[in-house]
């Protein structure tokens, strides 16, 4: 008995030094991953069952929110450092519960609850988002995807900047739009977590087809660019994604309305639902290089829009449905980026480009040019300064904004 007592005695410290809300047998059991626990104050504790058979986590878990400064949820872990990806299929196995409890890709400094971190998180009413907290104890943002309920969805970081993709059924992953910059030292944390949204309550969620990357994953081809429109509140500094695309657009403007969003694209004039949707043409009747940067009328009903199909880039204006096209200004100018005042009438800003025939645009869109401001048919008017790139960024209580990526395409993306 007495040589066992200073086994015991090693035994016993053993297991007090233990992380709390795990054991030997339960980490030797996560799979791809090292640990769990709560993080944050949670009233009720959670758990995760790993299924080795079909590899698949169900994740119960608890907790107020993981918003605002502080974060209470149920987190399976390890620690990593550098580039990581990490992709899960996700569902609610069960309908109702709070329409804001979460599942998430988490990447994470540290198992504080005010830690900085990004995440992917689908909601339990299929908002999908990329959150993030820049510094410990900083307040939340977050991007907003316009894709709703995907089955699988992945999050990435390249050095600073985290970005997300998604996938609906039977989809290949493809990339949300708006990535955002945050600094995480290494090493860092990254896992499957879930959020209640309610304290008094314990959710689950399965993450299943888990796969978990380090490093630059392999590429092929050329880098190709990406475009996403966005709104963001001036309020809140939260953004959300109107359209993305593996193309290029620009120039955004506002519908009076604030419903929806026009931009350029290859020369024509789209319009999209603010909330999202599939873009729709207005027919302006010619699609050139440079044409159909455009401006709205006070009251929302005449588009103002340049065009290079009376030999040099000029102003026309038509209906909000295409119809009705008139040319306004005809000189010796190439007049361009066309932003009506209040008042309604033809007051814009232009490109003077004086004695150029031709359609600018194959000797360069973008070129140093001088603005102007223009009144109607008239001549006449000021140069206000000589610039360069010229890309409209529009107000309202919201700002709407193009941004633009060059990415390698990655295996499983289109």
């Amino acid at each position: 008995m007495k040589r066992l007592f200073p086994i015991y005695l090693a035994l016993l410290a053993l297991v007090t030094l233990l992380p709390t809300g795990s054991t030997p047998s339960q980490d030797s059991a996560l799979g791809l991953f090292e640990k769990h626990g709560d993080i944050g104050s949670v009233s009720k504790p959670g758990a995760v069952d790993y299924d080795r058979a079909q590899r698949t986590y169900l994740i119960t878990g608890g907790g107020e929110n993981m918003w605002s400064t502080t974060d209470a949820f149920h987190f399976v872990w390890k620690r990593m450092s550098g580039d990581v990806s990490l992709a899960a299929d996700i569902r609610f196995p069960r309908t109702g519960g709070n329409a804001h409890r979460k599942a998430v890709l988490l990447i994470r400094q540290s198992l504080e609850a005010d830690s900085a971190y990004a995440d992917a998180a689908l909601h339990g009413d299929g908002l999908t988002s990329l959150q993030y907290r820049e510094i410990r104890g900083g307040p939340t943002r977050e991007v907003q995807s316009n894709v709703s309920a995907p089955r699988r969805i992945r999050i990435e970081r390249e050095g600073d900047y985290v970005s997300m993709s998604v996938a609906r059924e039977g989809e290949a992953l493809q990339a949300a739009g708006g990535s955002f910059k945050v600094k995480l030292s290494n090493p860092f944390f990254v896992g499957l977590a879930v959020c209640a949204h309610d304290n008094k309550a314990l959710e689950k969620a399965v993450f299943s087809n888990v796969e978990i990357t380090s490093g630059q994953p392999k590429t092929s081809g050329n880098p190709v660019l990406e475009s996403t429109l966005e709104t963001i509140a001036i309020g809140s500094k939260d953004r959300r994604v109107v359209h993305h695309a593996r193309a290029h657009f620009e120039a955004p403007n506002w519908s009076r309305d604030g419903k929806t969003l026009l931009f350029n694209q290859g020369g024509r004039m789209y319009e999209v639902p603010v909330r999202g949707g599939e873009p729709q043409l207005i027919d302006t009747g010619i699609a050139t290089r440079c044409n159909n940067d455009h401006g709205l009328s006070s009251d929302g009903k005449t588009i103002y829009f340049n065009s290079v199909r009376t030999g040099t880039m000029q102003i026309w204006r038509m209906k909000a449905d295409g119809s009705h096209q008139q040319q306004v200004t005809s000189d010796e100018y190439n007049n361009w980026f066309p932003h009506p005042s209040s008042d309604g009438k033809m007051d814009c800003l232009s490109l003077l480009r004086k004695g150029r025939n031709g359609p600018p645009g194959e000797q360069g869109c973008h070129a140093p040019h001088d603005a102007g401001r223009r009144r109607g048919n008239s001549g006449s008017g000021e140069t206000v300064r000589r610039t360069g790139d010229h890309q409209c960024a529009v107000v309202s209580r919201n700002i709407a904004f193009v941004s633009y990526r060059l990415v390698h395409l990655k295996p499983g993306a289109e």
